[in-house]
């Protein structure tokens, strides 16, 4: 090997462990949310996506577009617009999952809303909700939506002890789907 592409090597694996300590102390988004709005007439603009799947279909999701903006006090509007694609493996192997054509195009849209309820003091959390409802823009019959408006209720809490911050929370989500 070229010291040439050793140098390269060393200098990516540097920048990857260097860039580490201020990746670890980034706040959400992740998985789970936290309780915290966006700020009066601030707005936040995400691009992202994401892959999941079995040995009998891959779903993706992506390009999507968020955008979250401070409304009014303590509330946050929120919207995701968002493409996907639902990829059968087409494998007999997999019947009767796990057959027939792909597709992709717009999924379900998602509209919800943040609402500081409780705000951080020194002995309580920061407490809050964020609900939201997936509109059914996606197609049902290409597996591209669920067909019907569906919703999420969560809860969140989130409390800072000097240097730490502890988030999290939990909730309901309503499907009304059959089979």
């Amino acid at each position: 090997m070229s010291c040439r592409r050793h140098c390269s090597e060393l200098i990516l694996f540097l920048l990857v462990v260097l860039s580490g300590s201020r990746l670890w102390a980034q706040g959400p988004p992740y998985q789970t949310d936290d309780p915290v709005p966006v700020d009066l007439h601030h707005y936040e603009f995400y691009i992202f996506g994401g892959v999941d799947g079995t040995t009998a279909e891959i779903d993706s999701t992506g390009p999507a577009l968020e955008f979250n903006w401070g409304a009014i006090p303590r509330v946050q509007l929120h919207a995701i617009l968002p493409w996907g694609g639902v990829f059968p493996s087409n494998n007999p192997v997999y019947l009767p999952g796990g057959t027939g054509p792909s597709a992709f195009g717009l999924t379900d849209t998602e509209l919800g809303v943040k609402l500081a309820i409780i705000k951080e003091t020194k002995h309580i959390p920061q407490v809050g909700t964020f609900t939201m409802f997936e509109m059914p823009t996606g197609s049902y019959d290409k597996g591209l939506g669920v067909g019907k408006v569906w919703y999420k209720l969560p809860v969140w809490l989130q409390k800072n002890y000097g240097k730490w911050l502890f988030d999290g929370g939990g909730g309901y989500q309503v499907v009304p789907q059959a089979n």
